[in-house]
């Protein structure tokens, strides 16, 4: 009896396994959805430039991609700050905001909110600053719309709430170089050449923070 129970046991273990594996398909429980993939803190170009300033021993700079309007720190090679910007592509008196590596220097400290220079346009006398947001302006830079954020003459607009961070990281991080240079400051468009940044790259001079030296721009749309 004891046997006949053991086969029957067997048999009918055998039984559902078998049809187990026959109807797994149909009645298998709902496969979970995987979540979406995290966006990357910076697109491939971006990576690029990322990689060969980090490379030359520029792990700390700021970077203003005008393809899509975002202003970056960046911090030993990571993503510090990730914010939308608005630039000039081609301002009243003819200036625009250049390409090339600049320095992120001389805070302006008798205003209400200070203010950084990276640059000086010879051809049109203006300086060149990061600072907050003209007024008006506040609903172009929350817009989705690049195109919308090419506002300026040749400055380089933040929000009021970003900016104080930006200065703090620039101070800091002057503070902390030997030499008190002040952070490069990065600025590319659509037209970024790998071949040609590289060049941007080994010829960039670092300025103190506390300089007064004029960075001089060639008003040109390009300087690739």
């Amino acid at each position: 009896m004891d046997l006949t129970r053991r086969k029957f046991t067997q048999y009918a273990s055998a039984s559902v396994l078998t049809m187990a594996s026959v109807l797994t398909p149909a009645f298998a429980a709902p496969s979970v959805p995987t979540a979406p993939a995290e966006e990357p803190d910076f697109n491939k170009v971006e990576q690029d430039v990322v990689t060969k300033m980090t490379e030359a021993g520029y792990a700390h700079f700021a970077l203003l991609n005008k393809a899509n309007a975002t202003f970056y720190l960046v911090q030993n090679g990571d993503l510090f700050l990730k914010t939308p910007a608005i630039y000039g592509v081609q301002g009243k008196n003819g200036s625009i905001t250049p390409n090339g590596i600049f320095s992120l220097k001389n805070v302006y400290q008798g205003e209400a909110l200070p203010k950084l220079y990276f640059g000086y346009n010879k051809d049109v006398g203006v300086s060149m600053l990061v600072h907050g947001l003209v007024p008006g302006r506040e609903q172009a830079l929350a817009s989705n719309n690049i195109q919308g954020r090419q506002l300026s003459n040749s400055c380089v607009n933040l929000s009021d709430n970003i900016l104080p961070v930006v200065l703090g990281f620039a101070r800091q991080r002057a503070k902390k170089d030997p030499q008190r240079h002040a952070i490069p400051f990065v600025i590319i468009d659509q037209h970024y050449s790998a071949v040609e940044f590289q060049k941007w790259v080994q010829g960039y001079k670092p300025q103190p923070y506390n300089s007064n030296k004029p960075t001089i721009i060639i008003n040109s749309p390009n300087l690739y």
